[in-house]
Formats: C-alpha cells, sequence, structure tokens
C-alpha cells in the first residue's frame, strides 16, 4: 500500500516503495551503506547496519544539544527518489511513503515505527552547492536527474514531521566525481542551485591521516528511509591507518544511512561517509515478524565510513572550490606554495631513482601517474582515473597498470 505522507500531521505509512523492493527486504535482504539502493535493485546486493548495545538513536527534536541539532538542520539531507515527493503545494511538500511498521513488518514495541521512510539514502552540504554522499547511492546521470536532495526531513515532534517547502527541496543537477569499489565509496553531487546562506556546509576534515582509535563519532542521516535520526553513541574500531581507505566503527546505523556525514566529536568534522555494515533486521521466527539486530559494542562487523578526504581530493583534482581545495600541509598531497621545508612527509626531496616519468608528475598532487617505474603517491590520495593506464585498469603498489 502506497500512502500519501503529509508534513503537516505524521500518519501510518512509509515510503513509496515498488512491490520489488518490498519484497526484497521482506526476504531478509541486508542494507548497507545505502538505505535504499536504486529502485528495482535486489536489496540482498546491499550490506547494512545495525545498533549496537544500547540503540542511541535520537530525533533531532529530541536531541539535548543545540549545536549538534543546529548541524543536522543545516547541512544534513535526506536523498529521495522525486516520485516519492508532491511539491503541488510549494509550501507544504508532501512525501508518498509507508511507515517503517508497514514496510518492514515490525514486531510490536519496535522503535519509529509509525514514521514514513521517504530516503533511500544519506547526505551532507559541505559547499555552497555540493553534497557528499556514498557513489552506490547516485551512479548514473538518470539516477542523478531522478533524485531530490531535501533539508529539514525531520521529526519536529513524536506525531509530527517538520514542515519542509520548496526551499527545502534541491535536484541533483550533475555527479561531480563518483567512485564505488571494496574500499572506496563516495560521490559529490552538484545541486540545481546555491543551499546557502538558507543552510550552512558542515565542517570537512581533509587531513590525509587516520581517525584514532576508540575516537567518539556522531552520525546524522535518513537509516531506515526515517526522518533525520542522531546517533552520539559510536565510537572508532579500526582506523585502517596503512591504507587510509575506511575506517570501522560502531554507531546505530542502517540502510537509508548510507552517504550520512560521520562527524568527529572533538572537532566537529566530517571524517567519514557511511558506506557499509551488519543487516538491520533480524525475523523471529516466532513472532512473525522482524526486529532490530543487535550486536554488543565490541561485536559482529563494525560499520565502514570512507575516508572523506579521499572524496575531496578527488574533487579536488578536476573542479575548484574555494572551500574546500585551498592547500594546507596536512593534507596528503603536495600543491604550489608547499615544498620539503614546510612539508616534508608531502613534498619529498625528489622522485626515486627508478622513477621514468617527469619529476614534476611526483606525489605533486596532479592525479596518478602510472607506469612510470616507480609507484606514485599520489595514487594514494586520488588512485582513478590512473594517467597512462587503459580505462578501468588501476595502478599497482609497483607503479604498473593492472584490472581491479
Amino acid at each position: 500500500m502506497q500512502v500519501v505522507f503529509s508534513t503537516e500531521v505524521v500518519r501510518s505509512f512509509p515510503k513509496t516503495i515498488s512491490f520489488f523492493f518490498f519484497a526484497a527486504f521482506i526476504a531478509g535482504a541486508s542494507h548497507g551503506c545505502g538505505a535504499g539502493s536504486v529502485e528495482g535493485e535486489a536489496l540482498s546486493t546491499v550490506q547494512g547496519t545495525v545498533v549496537y548495545g544500547t540503540d542511541n538513536r535520537t530525533d533531532v527534536y529530541a536531541y539535548p544539544v543545540e549545536t549538534w541539532r543546529n548541524v543536522a538542520l543545516n547541512s544534513a539531507v535526506a536523498l529521495v527518489k522525486s516520485s516519492k515527493i508532491n511539491m503541488s503545494n510549494p509550501d507544504n511538500v508532501q512525501f508518498i511513503a509507508p511507515t517503517l511498521q508497514e514496510w518492514r513488518n515490525l514486531c510490536p514495541g519496535e522503535r519509529f515505527a509509525d514514521q514514513p521512510t521517504a530516503a533511500f539514502c544519506s547526505g551532507t552540504l559541505i559547499d555552497d552547492n555540493k553534497v557528499l554522499t556514498a557513489g552506490h547511492c547516485v551512479r548514473t546521470k538518470n539516477e542523478c536527474a531522478a533524485t531530490k536532495i531535501v533539508f529539514h526531513y525531520a521529526m519536529s515532534s513524536e506525531t509530527q514531521l517538520m514542515t519542509v517547502t520548496s526551499q527545502d527541496v534541491f535536484s541533483c543537477s550533475k555527479i561531480l566525481t563518483r567512485i564505488q569499489s571494496s574500499t572506496l565509496d563516495y560521490a559529490i553531487l552538484q545541486l540545481d542551485r546555491p543551499a546557502t546562506p538558507r543552510f550552512t556546509p558542515a565542517p570537512i576534515r581533509r587531513n590525509a591521516s587516520a581517525v584514532s582509535v576508540d575516537a567518539p563519532l556522531f552520525v546524522i542521516g535518513s537509516g531506515s528511509g526515517l526522518p533525520l535520526k542522531m546517533d552520539d553513541g559510536g565510537t572508532v574500531r579500526d582506523p585502517r591507518a596503512a591504507a587510509l581507505d575506511y575506517f570501522i566503527a560502531n554507531p546505530d546505523t542502517f540502510g537509508g544511512n548510507s552517504g550520512s556525514g560521520v562527524f568527529l566529536q572533538d572537532t566537529g568534522e566530517v571524517a567519514g561517509i557511511l558506506v557499509r555494515g551488519e543487516t538491520d533486521y533480524v525475523y523471529d521466527s516466532l513472532a512473525g515478524c522482524y526486529r532490530v539486530n543487535v550486536c554488543a559494542e565490541d561485536a559482529c562487523s563494525g560499520e565502514d565510513s570512507t575516508y572523506t578526504f579521499r572524496a575531496i581530493n578527488a574533487l579536488c583534482s578536476n573542479t575548484m572550490s574555494a572551500l574546500l581545495c585551498s592547500p594546507f600541509c596536512g593534507d596528503g598531497v603536495c600543491t604550489s606554495g608547499e615544498s620539503n621545508a614546510t612539508c616534508p612527509s608531502e613534498c619529498p626531496v625528489g622522485p626515486p631513482p627508478e622513477w621514468k616519468c617527469s619529476p614534476s608528475y611526483y606525489n605533486s598532487g596532479d592525479g596518478c601517474h602510472c607506469n612510470c617505474g616507480a609507484y606514485d603517491p599520489d595514487c594514494d590520495v586520488t588512485p582513478l582515473p590512473a594517467k597512462g593506464c587503459k580505462k578501468g585498469y588501476v595502478c599497482s603498489s609497483s607503479g604498473t597498470c593492472v584490472k581491479p
């Protein structure tokens, strides 16, 4: 059943979903970084997330710290299919969606059962007209064109959604950069118009360095397609310092949280993009319904978040942004104005003796050069496209082009 969800009064229904989608979830498919994957794609192909220990998810209106509430309302967005939005009244946008209960056949007592599930992924405003999300959320031009980016998709009380107007709804006009692999998963979308000054970009952690083990995290997103939820109970388990591709943590996140901004609580910066995790819901065969999957704080596989700097460096390799792309020592690349004296870790004296290409290409921040006799450190930051390789090839650790 499909129901129109008004932003004035919360009624029983969630997001509009095709029967194929619904059946995939009821069959026990796991979600993962993306809460909703693309319409028509079997959800069994997408990984999911879960509750670790105590369920720390909180609606925006109920979160006690105003600073974080403002971050959620000014920078967090829900990605919604255009077909799920009715904008006939620009002062009161409506969502066509089922409730979580209708969508997932939840057991009695499960949280947020009567809230709508209109979102399929989440994102974060990072510049005037740029939103950071997961690469698997929006994969093609057609998917971009069919996606609305919605601010203020949040509850204003236990039973009401915030009023969403046409000023809160943006279109995806272009995919500026995107990658989706087993280790990296990010995309930056360009909006059809600037979101500022009405909304405020979240600060980004640009340092190409590992986050700390046990660092407390804050995640904001639309897990299970629900209105924005805030989770402050997760911590970093494994920063994967050697690879710096993603870090593993234990926030309470669900399908639909894919693309959510993962903030460091101590700095307020977005350090990661939620992309993968444990299965969200498990079937209770005795009760004939689904319950939230619960793991101990240190159990299960954890939730994966792509390092934010990976997406920003890829963006800045081909697009200029005064806010995001200004050089600084610590961003992982040697840029104009930096030297071995000011940034020795990023600006070595020169390339190794076996380097065959122009010395100016080596570790210079100009992209990944391959087949040059040695590995280019730029490939750590911007692996694709690998210059000197055929389309679809990547640069190996020995500096040669290989099939991924």
